[in-house]
């Protein structure tokens, strides 16, 4: 109810804060359709994305649970085998802007035997049933066999969102040499209409008029700046910074019941 005082008034439902959430769009649509039905009908469901309050709500209550630099440990009933762990990051790779442009959810995964590798977010969660209630047990963890393995994740975290990275510049490479060229030939083709100009006033032996030739020098240094200026964008824009931003979010464990 806090929340919705910073909100406007008409997106209160008549009958209190009482939701029907849904993140199945067509859904939502069809509500939609039914409410215009009558003007004073509001829509029976509304979306649950990121950003409806109520989403933003529960994260804040969930963050709230968890001070600077922690993380929760969750136990799985399916997913990890006896001795297996997973730890979920969030990766992030953002131009020279700091801007967001690579957002990236995955596990580091290690086996029984320590060994590595690496998996998307939608894999595990699919092995995991993580759409699925968690049954939370109450009882404390040993987190000291995860703290010997996390600098380890961090690193297997790192090299992968290295792998990103340039699988990205890989993809984005050919349009950007494009763009490139097309600027270059775009460059080519001014000059050489300001130099046709500048011929066309000297023809005859003409000396060039001053104030012509202040303008044509002026031109010349527009598209000098136009292409600097390109360039830059190109780099601080569409190429990524090398270090990655990454948040471990959460580890999962076998539950002990599996054992």
């Amino acid at each position: 109810e806090q929340r919705y005082r910073y909100l406007p008034p008409e997106l209160t439902r008549a009958q209190g804060f009482t939701f029907k959430l849904t993140s199945d769009r067509a859904l939502v649509q069809r509500a939609l359709e039914q409410s215009r039905q009558s003007a004073d009908t509001w829509p029976e469901y509304e979306l649950f994305w990121e950003q409806h309050p109520v989403a933003e709500w529960l994260n804040d209550r969930m963050a709230a649970h968890f001070r600077r630099y922690e993380a929760p440990v969750l136990e799985l009933h399916q997913g990890l085998g006896l001795g297996e762990t997973a730890f979920l990051f969030q990766g992030v790779l953002s131009n020279h802007r700091s801007q967001p442009m690579v957002a990236e959810w995955f596990a580091v995964r290690f086996d029984a035997r320590g060994r590595a590798s690496t998996e998307p977010l939608s894999e595990l969660a699919a092995r995991a049933a993580l759409d699925r209630p968690l049954v939370n047990p109450g009882r404390p963890l040993d987190v000291s066999p995860l703290e010997a393995r996390r600098g380890a994740a961090v690193e297997q975290a790192r090299a992968y969102m290295a792998q990103i990275r340039e699988e990205r510049r890989a993809r984005l490479m050919p349009r950007l040499t494009e763009g490139q060229r097309k600027l270059r030939d775009w460059a080519r083709r001014k000059l050489a209409e300001l130099d046709a100009r500048e011929q066309a006033a000297t023809a005859g032996g003409a000396k060039l008029r001053s104030d012509v030739a202040q303008r044509l020098a002026e031109r010349r240094r527009d598209i000098e700046r136009q292409m600097a200026a390109r360039a830059t964008w190109l780099k601080k824009t569409m190429s990524t910074i090398e270090t990655p931003y990454l948040r471990l979010a959460a580890v999962f464990v076998a539950a002990q019941e599996n054992g």
